[in-house]
């Protein structure tokens, strides 16, 4: 018998790659997602709110999977809609979290092990600040986690970094991309020693294709890749993709940024909000690794030409970050 599995979120920058490998391993798919994108080759296509609980409802009451992936929980009344459909039976339910739920806690320090989501939450930043905005999506993930097991015994968080892929819209990695191209410095409001780790789309549904068959699993998990960068070795190994020299990094400050009227899009990745995660408990269950970047980078590379044909807004004030780099240099 295919495994009946359901994708909850299913068009996006993970969504599209997990119904392709679902489907390519003889799943049988169903897909739901709101239809803003093309819907997935190789599904049931349903175009359905996730955050809407009556179409969730009238979408998938009386149905039963052998396995639900949801991409879209972010917080627990979204998972107590889904317990609350009358007659829905996910399976086994894996819910994607985040390295963030590790990032709000105190003490623990990266690379992060599942138990470290145990830390005692940090205080709450003030509202309106981009710290707040992270914690909040932290916080909101942790509240997601235990109401995941709370719902649904034997199901599993899989905490994932930044994904980058081939339908990533929110245009990190392509910044790096547009800067290097043109040749000009690049600004760093941050450490350039920065540590860095991502996850690829396609190796994140290459795990849950492996996971889906395995008898039992832990609550949680963590997938990343298995190298870290720094921000100057990620510049570097970029640049190297793309076949050219590897900019001048010009460390500055944020306070920098704002005299010139600038924020920290010009290098996106520059944050405490990036998390290192250890995958080595996934590795061990699946008995692989997720893609080192180096090797990932030139088909994600490849994947998001088509997506980016003009600069972007931040990109528009590019000749004043050159006008900033230029003064730091002189300083």
């Amino acid at each position: 018998m295919p495994l009946r599995t359901l994708i909850l979120g299913a068009s996006g920058l993970l969504g599209e790659p997990i119904v392709r490998n679902f489907h390519a391993s003889g799943a049988q798919v169903k897909a739901l997602a709101r239809g803003e994108r093309a819907p997935p080759a190789g599904a049931d296509f349903v175009a359905v709110d996730r955050h809407d609980p009556r179409a969730l409802a009238a979408a998938l009451q009386h149905q039963s999977f052998d396995l639900t992936v949801d991409l879209l929980a972010y917080d627990a009344p979204h998972l107590q809609a889904l317990a609350a459909i009358p007659g829905f039976s996910p399976g086994r339910l894996i819910a994607i979290s985040t390295g963030q739920v590790y990032l709000v806690g105190q003490g623990a320090t990266p690379p992060f092990r599942e138990p470290d989501a145990r830390s005692p939450l940090l205080d709450e930043p003030p509202p309106g600040t981009r710290a707040h905005a992270n914690w909040a999506y932290g916080a909101g993930k942790r509240r997601m986690e235990d109401a995941l097991h709370a719902l649904f015994p034997g199901a599993l968080a899989l905490r994932i970094p930044i994904v980058l892929g081939a339908r990533d819209l929110t245009g990190r990695l392509w910044a790096y991309v547009e800067r290097i191209r043109d040749g000009g410095p690049l600004l760093l409001p941050g450490d350039p020693q920065q540590p860095l780790r991502f996850v690829w789309a396609e190796d994140v549904a290459r795990l849950l294709v492996a996971l889906a068959p395995l008898p039992q699993l832990p609550p949680a998990l963590n997938w990343a890749q298995p190298d870290t960068l720094t921000l100057t070795s990620f510049v570097t190994t970029l640049a190297a993709a793309l076949c050219l020299p590897a900019p001048p990094l010009v460390p500055c400050t944020h306070e920098h940024l704002a005299s010139a009227a600038l924020d920290d899009r010009v290098s996106p990745f520059c944050s405490r909000w990036c998390s290192i995660l250890d995958p080595s408990l996934a590795e061990g269950l699946v008995g692989f690794q997720a893609t080192p970047f180096p090797r990932a980078l030139p088909l994600l590379l490849a994947g998001m030409e088509h997506l980016y044909p003009a600069p972007d807004e931040a990109y528009e004030h590019r000749a004043a970050e050159l006008n900033l780099a230029a003064n730091l240099a002189l300083a």
